[in-house]
């Protein structure tokens, strides 16, 4: 290691196989980050090493990934290389911050990493350890940066991973890394990245990194809920996708629509040329008035899915748009109904909406709340109509075995309140279904 290019300082952080210090450049007095392999380190920790500064130099054109300055020989018996100087790492600028900070701050700080770890996934490079010690915040007279670092596990997705078994110990936070993960390195994918964002979204938006999902808002509790399935193949299918959801939570904080201020009953009834996609769907999302929630917007809502093409409309990250739409429309019909009565003509209205809804999405979450409020039109309300179409949908292809198992989970919970349904028509239902009736029967 040369000695005569820098002057270490003080040490800042130790990590799995490296050490990194405050330094000094000798040439221009300036200070920056340098980052010091071990010097008992593996034959395989030394090439972890070389490929992070290979992956720096491909993603220096990002602003939100921290920058290489200089780097050692290519022979140095102990490898490091300058990067640029932090002022502190996300952990500690949200602890110290997070009572003054915005929801419009917070979510600008999600995309930010958001965007940079798309950046590398677009260069088929994955981070791999994800954390709030590896964000590195830098502050300016003028502006906050946020930037990525610590690409040490970074894989390069067009190579095999060299790894030996040695290798494949716990690397990485625990808390953030996917099980997958956790089980071996080398299995990691795109999938993988994304469900550490998703942990820690939670733990920006709740300053835990054992946050509580009902700290947040229904939408933000998909977004992390869906970032940090179990299974891979449940999760974002990429950060892009991750990007537009956000994207429509920020834009609810801050456009402005010159309808917000009417009845959905209203603006139906008036020439919405002049009104863009984004705007209307932002005004279906306000809290409009629960005085008058039938007939102002529900009714109109339903009549709006069923006699129009208002679904088709929705732009390229509808599977998204629909959720957060319907998570709103049945929160808000769940307050109503806590003292409101409905006539069936209207539960049989709001039964075909959700049908069609129902058939439309791909995404399985929105399905379940379909499917978990129809069940309750049908027995709470006692409509054969709404009892026939569930059992109907139930048998269709539309509905996964996941979403059927869920689907029973809940009709187990909630037995007392939904009631006993009758099998009508001769059409049967799921077995998962039809064997969770079974047992309840038997114990009433």
């Amino acid at each position: 290691m040369s000695k005569s290019i820098f002057t270490i300082l003080s040490a800042i952080g130790e990590g799995g196989f490296a050490t990194v210090y405050k330094c000094k450049l000798s040439d221009t007095n300036t200070e920056y980050a340098v980052k010091v392999l071990h010097s008992n380190s593996s034959e395989e920790d030394r090439k972890r090493f070389i490929n992070e500064i290979e992956y720096l130099k491909i993603l220096k054109d990002h602003q939100g990934i921290v920058k290489l300055i200089r780097e050692c020989e290519p022979n140095d018996q102990q490898p490091w290389y300058i990067m640029e100087l932090a002022d502190e790492n996300l952990k500690e600028y949200i602890i110290k911050n997070f009572s003054r900070l915005k929801k419009g701050d917070l979510y600008e700080i999600i995309l930010d990493i958001l965007d940079a770890v798309k950046f590398a996934h677009d260069r088929e490079i994955l981070h791999r350890d994800i954390s709030y010690s590896n964000i590195l915040v830098f502050n300016t007279a003028t502006v906050k940066k946020i930037k990525v670092a610590d690409f040490g596990l970074g894989k390069d997705l067009n190579t095999q991973s060299e790894l030996t078994r040695s290798d494949e110990r716990e690397l990485g936070q625990a808390y953030f890394i996917s099980p997958e993960q956790k089980v071996k390195l080398k299995s990691a994918t795109i999938q993988s990245d994304i469900y550490s964002l998703g942990k820690l979204i939670l733990f920006i938006l709740t300053q835990n990194i054992f946050g509580n999902h009902t700290e947040l808002e229904s939408a933000e509790r998909y977004l992390v809920g869906k970032a940090t399935q179990f299974d891979p193949s449940l999760r974002f299918r990429s950060v892009q996708e991750m990007i537009d959801y956000l994207e429509i939570l920020s834009r609810q904080l801050t456009n402005q629509c010159a309808l917000w201020d009417k009845s959905l009953k209203n603006v139906l009834s008036t020439n919405l040329i002049s009104v863009t996609d984004d705007d209307f769907f932002n005004f279906l999302l306000q809290n409009h008035s629960l005085v008058n929630f039938l007939d102002d917007f529900l009714i109109p809502f339903c009549n709006l899915v069923l006699n129009t093409s208002y679904l088709n409309t929705i732009p390229s990250f509808g599977r998204n748009k629909i959720f957060i739409l319907i998570s709103h429309v049945d929160k808000m019909f769940e307050n109503f109904s806590r003292e409101h009565n409905f006539d069936f003509r209207q539960i049989d209205l709001i039964t075909d909406c959700y049908i069609k809804i129902l058939n439309y999405t791909d995404d399985s979450q929105t399905k379940l709340i379909l499917l978990k409020r129809l069940w309750r039109f049908a027995f709470f309300y006692n409509r054969y109509y709404t009892q026939d179409l569930i059992k109907l949908n139930l048998n269709s292809k539309n509905i996964t075995s996941e979403i059927e198992n869920d689907f029973a989970f809940f009709i187990e919970a909630n037995m007392n309140y939904s009631g006993v349904p009758v099998v009508l028509n001769g059409i049967r239902l799921p077995p998962t279904i039809e064997n969770i009736i079974n047992k309840f029967k038997a114990l009433v």
